[in-house]
């Protein structure tokens, strides 16, 4: 990718309905990417991404802007390399948020073939994290309570390195029926 370009699609072909756009709605019959590549540099002020995407596809999906609410149904990933680094943050700390009440609900994931590495440097902190395939069902996103949930959980293949704390696993295969976890209050 140049270093000019923040975004590089090799394919992009989408399924949009317009009609419900007028009214807040966003309906897709389908999202597929392929040769994906992205870098923002400092385009972000406490954020660098690089990475790449081999394919990426979405189907069969609501989205209610109004009501916060995104009914996704099966997703694709394939042949994902990214790497992203955090930034010391030195912008003025901004003391009114407003709230996010976003629910998203996802039918189906299929995800292989991934590596990703987080770089905190001020930390001096890396980690990376691959994996050959996983899937999962059914899950549940609720920003608004901080809650996170899904069912059937199966990864294979996976690896996990953290430095400088020197821990790594490799191979490891994890299959979980159902996975729950609700922030603190």
């Amino acid at each position: 990718i140049a270093t000019d370009t923040l975004v590089s699609l090799g394919e992009f072909r989408t399924g949009i309905a317009v009609r419900p756009l007028l009214h807040g709605q966003i309906q897709v019959g389908r999202i597929d990417l392929r040769d994906v590549q992205a870098q923002t540099d400092t385009l972000i002020p406490t954020v660098s991404i690089d990475g790449r995407i081999r394919r990426f596809r979405l189907e069969g999906s609501d989205i209610d802007l109004a009501n916060e609410n995104a009914e996704l149904g099966n997703l694709l990933l394939e042949g994902a390399d990214v790497s992203v680094t955090l930034l010391p943050d030195n912008a003025p700390k901004d003391s009114v948020s407003s709230p996010v009440g976003w629910k998203f609900f996802l039918g189906r994931a299929e995800i292989s073939q991934v590596d990703f590495r987080l770089r905190m440097p001020a930390d001096t902190m890396d980690l990376s994290v691959g994996w050959e395939e996983t899937i999962l069902e059914k899950l549940a996103v609720n920003l608004e309570d901080s809650s996170y949930g899904a069912t059937n959980l199966t990864m294979t293949n996976g690896q996990f390195t953290m430095t400088p704390s020197g821990i790594a696993i490799e191979r490891a295969n994890l299959q979980l029926d159902s996975l729950y976890y609700k922030g603190i209050e």
